[in-house]
Protein backbone atom coordinates (compact mmCIF):
# COMPACT_ATOMS: atom_id res chain seq x y z
CA UNK A 1 0.00 0.00 0.00
CA UNK A 2 0.78 3.50 -0.72
CA UNK A 3 2.67 5.28 2.43
CA UNK A 4 0.52 8.14 3.02
CA UNK A 5 1.98 11.45 2.78
CA UNK A 6 1.10 13.75 5.31
CA UNK A 7 -0.69 16.67 3.30
CA UNK A 8 1.49 19.62 2.79
CA UNK A 9 0.61 23.16 3.40
CA UNK A 10 1.14 25.76 0.55
CA UNK A 11 3.59 28.54 1.89
CA UNK A 12 1.64 30.68 3.18
CA UNK A 13 2.95 34.71 2.06
CA UNK A 14 4.10 36.49 5.09
CA UNK A 15 1.11 38.79 5.71
CA UNK A 16 1.23 42.54 4.84
CA UNK A 17 0.34 44.97 7.80
CA UNK A 18 -1.56 47.96 7.27
CA UNK A 19 1.40 49.53 9.04
CA UNK A 20 3.54 48.65 6.36
CA UNK A 21 1.59 50.48 3.58
CA UNK A 22 1.31 53.47 6.30
CA UNK A 23 5.23 53.86 7.05
CA UNK A 24 6.19 53.78 2.88
CA UNK A 25 3.31 56.75 2.18
CA UNK A 26 4.83 58.40 5.45
CA UNK A 27 8.42 58.01 3.89
CA UNK A 28 7.74 59.44 0.09
CA UNK A 29 5.67 62.51 1.82
CA UNK A 30 8.40 63.19 4.15
CA UNK A 31 10.76 63.11 0.67
CA UNK A 32 8.37 65.20 -1.03
CA UNK A 33 7.87 68.12 1.97
CA UNK A 34 11.38 67.98 1.46
CA UNK A 35 12.24 68.51 -2.10
CA UNK A 36 9.23 71.71 -1.88
CA UNK A 37 11.30 73.14 1.15
CA UNK A 38 14.50 72.88 -0.83
CA UNK A 39 13.25 74.80 -3.56
CA UNK A 40 11.54 77.17 -1.76
CA UNK A 41 14.54 77.80 0.17
CA UNK A 42 16.86 77.75 -2.62
CA UNK A 43 14.20 80.55 -4.83
CA UNK A 44 14.01 82.77 -2.00
CA UNK A 45 17.99 82.72 -1.63
CA UNK A 46 18.32 84.00 -5.69
CA UNK A 47 15.73 86.31 -5.29
CA UNK A 48 16.94 88.18 -1.92
CA UNK A 49 20.74 87.69 -4.05
CA UNK A 50 18.52 90.08 -7.26
CA UNK A 51 17.22 92.49 -4.44
CA UNK A 52 20.53 92.65 -2.96
CA UNK A 53 22.26 93.73 -6.17
CA UNK A 54 19.58 95.88 -6.67
CA UNK A 55 19.76 97.93 -3.63
CA UNK A 56 23.85 98.05 -3.71
CA UNK A 57 23.39 99.45 -7.27
CA UNK A 58 20.82 102.35 -4.92
CA UNK A 59 22.90 102.61 -2.46
CA UNK A 60 25.81 103.38 -4.33
CA UNK A 61 23.83 105.93 -7.19
CA UNK A 62 23.02 107.67 -3.51
CA UNK A 63 26.24 107.96 -2.13
CA UNK A 64 27.22 109.20 -5.70
CA UNK A 65 24.52 111.94 -5.56
CA UNK A 66 25.77 113.32 -1.69
CA UNK A 67 29.30 113.56 -3.15
CA UNK A 68 28.18 115.79 -6.19
CA UNK A 69 26.41 117.56 -3.92
CA UNK A 70 28.74 117.97 -1.24
CA UNK A 71 31.38 119.70 -3.98
CA UNK A 72 28.82 121.21 -5.89
CA UNK A 73 28.27 123.17 -2.20
CA UNK A 74 31.47 124.15 -1.95
CA UNK A 75 31.87 124.94 -5.43
CA UNK A 76 28.91 127.97 -5.11
CA UNK A 77 30.94 128.94 -1.71
CA UNK A 78 34.42 129.15 -3.86
CA UNK A 79 32.24 131.20 -5.78
CA UNK A 80 30.88 133.69 -3.24
CA UNK A 81 34.16 133.97 -2.20
CA UNK A 82 35.65 135.13 -5.84
CA UNK A 83 33.08 137.21 -6.65
CA UNK A 84 33.55 139.36 -3.29
CA UNK A 85 37.22 139.31 -3.49
CA UNK A 86 37.29 139.94 -7.27
CA UNK A 87 39.22 143.18 -6.95
CA UNK A 88 41.78 141.32 -4.53
CA UNK A 89 44.53 138.86 -5.77
CA UNK A 90 43.41 136.06 -3.27
CA UNK A 91 43.46 132.38 -3.89
CA UNK A 92 40.69 130.50 -1.91
CA UNK A 93 41.53 126.86 -1.29
CA UNK A 94 38.97 124.24 -0.13
CA UNK A 95 39.68 120.70 0.78
CA UNK A 96 36.75 118.30 0.41
CA UNK A 97 37.32 114.78 2.67
CA UNK A 98 35.60 112.45 -0.31
CA UNK A 99 35.91 108.21 -0.03
CA UNK A 100 38.30 107.21 -2.50
CA UNK A 101 36.22 104.59 -4.04
CA UNK A 102 32.00 104.13 -3.52
CA UNK A 103 30.95 100.82 -2.56
CA UNK A 104 34.20 99.47 -3.45
CA UNK A 105 34.52 101.29 -6.93
CA UNK A 106 36.45 103.59 -8.03
CA UNK A 107 34.95 106.88 -9.66
CA UNK A 108 35.79 110.53 -10.95
CA UNK A 109 34.94 113.89 -10.67
CA UNK A 110 34.73 116.11 -13.67
CA UNK A 111 33.79 119.55 -14.62
CA UNK A 112 31.60 120.00 -17.78
CA UNK A 113 29.91 122.95 -19.16
CA UNK A 114 29.35 124.37 -15.59
CA UNK A 115 27.75 120.89 -13.98
CA UNK A 116 29.98 118.47 -12.01
CA UNK A 117 29.62 115.12 -13.46
CA UNK A 118 30.36 111.90 -11.04
CA UNK A 119 31.42 108.98 -12.93
CA UNK A 120 31.02 105.30 -11.44
CA UNK A 121 31.91 103.31 -14.60
CA UNK A 122 31.67 99.50 -13.44
CA UNK A 123 28.15 100.24 -12.23
CA UNK A 124 26.98 102.24 -15.07
CA UNK A 125 26.40 105.09 -12.75
CA UNK A 126 26.78 109.16 -13.82
CA UNK A 127 25.64 111.94 -11.65
CA UNK A 128 25.27 115.41 -12.72
CA UNK A 129 24.96 118.35 -10.52
CA UNK A 130 24.61 121.75 -11.80
CA UNK A 131 27.42 124.37 -10.68
CA UNK A 132 26.26 127.96 -10.40
CA UNK A 133 22.95 129.66 -11.46
CA UNK A 134 22.28 131.69 -14.48
CA UNK A 135 22.67 134.60 -12.77
CA UNK A 136 26.29 133.70 -12.08
CA UNK A 137 29.02 136.64 -12.46
CA UNK A 138 30.52 136.62 -15.68
CA UNK A 139 34.32 137.35 -14.64
CA UNK A 140 34.63 133.88 -12.89
CA UNK A 141 35.04 130.60 -15.26
CA UNK A 142 34.38 127.17 -14.07
CA UNK A 143 37.40 125.66 -16.03
CA UNK A 144 36.07 122.25 -18.18
CA UNK A 145 38.20 119.40 -16.38
CA UNK A 146 36.87 116.27 -18.95
CA UNK A 147 39.46 112.69 -19.94
CA UNK A 148 42.75 113.57 -18.08
CA UNK A 149 41.82 116.55 -16.23
CA UNK A 150 39.15 114.90 -14.24
CA UNK A 151 40.14 113.82 -10.99
CA UNK A 152 39.86 110.65 -9.27
CA UNK A 153 38.22 109.83 -6.29
CA UNK A 154 39.96 110.50 -2.43
CA UNK A 155 40.36 114.32 -1.36
CA UNK A 156 39.75 117.36 -3.77
CA UNK A 157 40.93 120.74 -3.13
CA UNK A 158 38.37 123.59 -4.88
CA UNK A 159 40.18 126.00 -6.15
CA UNK A 160 39.56 129.64 -6.97
CA UNK A 161 41.95 132.20 -7.99
CA UNK A 162 42.71 135.46 -10.11
CA UNK A 163 43.71 134.08 -13.47
CA UNK A 164 47.42 134.39 -14.50
CA UNK A 165 48.73 132.92 -17.58
CA UNK A 166 52.16 132.82 -16.27
CA UNK A 167 51.07 129.81 -14.22
CA UNK A 168 51.59 126.78 -15.08
CA UNK A 169 50.13 125.13 -12.10
CA UNK A 170 46.67 126.42 -13.54
CA UNK A 171 45.05 124.47 -15.12
CA UNK A 172 44.28 125.58 -19.09
CA UNK A 173 40.50 126.56 -18.86
CA UNK A 174 39.85 126.07 -22.67
CA UNK A 175 36.56 127.90 -21.99
CA UNK A 176 38.02 130.68 -20.42
CA UNK A 177 37.00 133.47 -22.57
CA UNK A 178 37.48 136.91 -20.79
CA UNK A 179 36.91 135.97 -17.21
CA UNK A 180 39.66 137.03 -14.60
CA UNK A 181 38.31 134.19 -11.79
CA UNK A 182 38.85 130.45 -12.33
CA UNK A 183 37.15 128.36 -10.25
CA UNK A 184 38.75 124.76 -10.57
CA UNK A 185 39.52 121.01 -8.90
CA UNK A 186 42.93 120.18 -7.55
CA UNK A 187 43.59 116.47 -5.93
CA UNK A 188 44.31 117.35 -2.59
Amino acid sequence: MYASRAASRPEAAPARSVRDDEAVSEIVGQMLMFGILSMVLILSLLGFNAAKAGAEDRVAALEAESIAQRVAGVYVSASLFAEEHATQAVRYERVVDLPERVQERSYTVSIQSESLVLDIPSLGIQVSESLLSAGAATELAVCNQVGGEAAAGGPLRVVAEPYDAADPDQPSCTNRGSATLLLYLESA
